[in-house]
């Protein structure tokens, strides 16, 4: 998905694909996961008529999801300062350091740009989620399955 991994000459890796795809693995399961709380809590609220207590709720389903992914971001971020090398009297320190130097660099990118995806698919959720809402103003009837279509679409923003 988004974090770029450095080739290492000679087949020294230090930071490989492994590490990116534990951290996309991590990262887009997250982001599913939110989408998932936030589709649940739709569901639940199809049978109400109170607008603003289903508002409260899906703000309340909302802010945990930001909560969860900024948690994981964070322990993406430790997990790479971790990585750090910090034996410095190996032979291969400076080599090794420059390494995860670059390999932090393009992480820190990588984290922006997951960022970027983040928001607009918290976007693209608050769009469903203000539609609903303006359905249960309106008192219109609205199905599950439009819903289950809408955060369908939203998953398949993810890459």
């Amino acid at each position: 998905m988004i974090f770029i991994c450095i080739e290492v000459q000679n087949n020294k890796t230090k930071m490989d694909d492994r590490d990116r795809q534990q951290f996309e693995h991590q990262i887009n399961s997250t982001l599913t996961q939110g989408i998932g709380l936030v589709e649940t809590e739709t569901a639940r609220i199809q049978a109400t008529d109170a607008a603003d207590e289903a508002e409260r709720r899906l703000d309340d389903v909302i802010e945990n999801c930001i909560a969860m992914y900024g948690t994981k971001l964070r322990e993406v971020q430790q997990v790479i300062k971790n990585k750090r090398p910090t034996n410095i009297s190996s032979p291969t320190h400076t080599e090794d350091l420059n390494h995860w130097q670059q390999f932090s660099n393009i992480a820190a990118v990588g984290i922006q740009r997951t960022q970027t995806i983040f928001n607009q698919v918290l976007e693209k959720i608050r769009e469903i989620v203000s539609n609903v809402l303006d359905w249960i103003r309106d008192g219109m009837a609205w199905g599950l399955e439009l819903i289950q279509d809408a955060f369908n679409a939203v998953r398949n923003f993810i890459p």
